[in-house]
């Protein structure tokens, strides 16, 4: 066909093209391995990073209607539109997330919310309410043909292809790839090999594997959660700023296992062969640490408490397991003011009789039956 575009510009337009499907793919492949429900395919883990959401936000903002669709609204309502688009749209947008995105995420997470309507139907009491929105939301599709159209007339033009066909790849692309991978094919939980994920106030980590990492395997600001994470063979363990951290593993970190720098509660987690102190208090004012495994590190101090006692007088760490039931030998596990007098008191009695069965498992001892040598092989 005689098409606009020469010869050069259809062979890049292939080659942009197939380089952003296949970095599309890779990513909803790889979100795709972390869909395990329905709530998963819905809305993720929830528990996305703050920075992870924003660029996920960003792209969704930044679609085919911000170059396409946009510009021809301005070009014909004129000033008009500039405001709209230029002033309004995103003051409205920004103020709606400052103001309430925090609270909703919070309602819909409680209520396990997975769409818009079934968020509206919890909230206000009202099946009708729920019905109605879904109505509501079904009719994007008006927007989805208009982006759909757009599209395809700036790809046909640039491929000198054929409008139909182009129609047809990019729905079958687009709407494979998102029924295939749900919401975890554009934003999903972490995997990082030699790396560490650095988390800001409001996050929630959940079910991230950091392994080998130089530096903090987690850092985070602000109050955050960190539930079910592992993070093992890290130069240092978790930097805990604020918040909950709950049924995580921190194992032979080289350095710390875990640092606290404010207030948390710190329950149910597993910190074994950490070769720095194993948990080090450095601030705050409201701390509790109860119901960990605290065995088999290898540094100095289970517990080093350097807050002053004029700051906080007492350290709640009861219930935890540290291999041992002896006072004489915890004692010696922990640094606080028996050590230094202007420091506070870790309070760690009563002490659990065995390990946190709800904490996440680890290896105790390893027992050879029959015991060394094997036949001649000595191991």
């Amino acid at each position: 066909m005689n098409g606009l575009a020469s010869d050069q510009m259809v062979t890049a337009s292939w080659v942009l093209l197939g380089v952003y499907a296949a970095t599309v793919l890779f990513f909803v492949v790889r979100g795709a391995l972390r869909t395990r429900s329905m709530d998963d395919y819905g809305v993720g883990s929830i528990k996305f990073s703050p920075v992870a959401v924003g660029l996920s936000l960003a792209a969704s903002m930044m679609s085919a209607a911000t170059f396409i669709i946009n510009p021809g609204l301005i070009a014909l309502y004129g000033i008009s539109g500039v405001i709209s688009m230029v002033v309004v749209l995103p003051i409205a947008t920004l103020v709606s997330f400052v103001v309430i995105t925090k609270g909703f995420r919070k309602f819909g997470k409680s209520v396990k919310a997975t769409t818009l309507s079934q968020w509206i139907g919890a909230r206000f009491e009202s099946p009708g309410y729920s019905l109605f929105f879904a109505f509501l939301s079904l009719l994007l599709i008006t927007f989805i043909v208009l982006i759909c159209v757009g599209l395809t007339k700036v790809v046909s033009k640039a491929l000198n292809a054929g409008e139909l066909w182009v129609l047809v790849g990019i729905v079958v692309f687009i709407f494979g790839y998102m029924m295939f991978g749900g919401a975890n094919s554009l934003v999903y939980t972490n995997t990082i090999q030699g790396g560490g994920i650095t988390a800001g106030d409001g996050s929630d980590l959940l079910r991230n594997n950091i392994e080998d990492g130089d530096g903090w395997g987690i850092n985070t600001s602000g109050t955050v959660t960190l539930t079910y994470n592992r993070v093992v063979g890290c130069a240092k363990g978790v930097n805990l700023s604020g918040g909950e951290m709950h049924n995580n593993l921190i194992a032979n970190s080289e350095g710390i296992g875990l640092q606290v720098n404010g207030n948390v509660e710190v329950i149910s987690n597993t910190l074994t062969g950490n070769s720095g102190s194993t948990v080090k208090l450095v601030s705050g004012i409201d701390l509790l640490i109860s119901g960990n495994n605290l065995e088999g590190n290898l540094g100095d101090y289970d517990i080093e408490n350097l807050i002053p006692k004029t700051t906080l007088m007492m350290v709640l760490a009861q219930g935890n397991w540290w291999g041992t039931t002896s006072s004489s030998e915890i004692n010696r596990r922990i640094y606080d003011f028996n050590e230094d007098y202007n420091l506070g008191q870790v309070i760690y009695q009563l002490v659990a009789e065995g390990p946190i069965q709800t904490a996440p498992a680890y290896v105790r001892s390893v027992t050879m039956d029959p015991p060394s040598p094997v036949g001649i092989q000595t191991v």
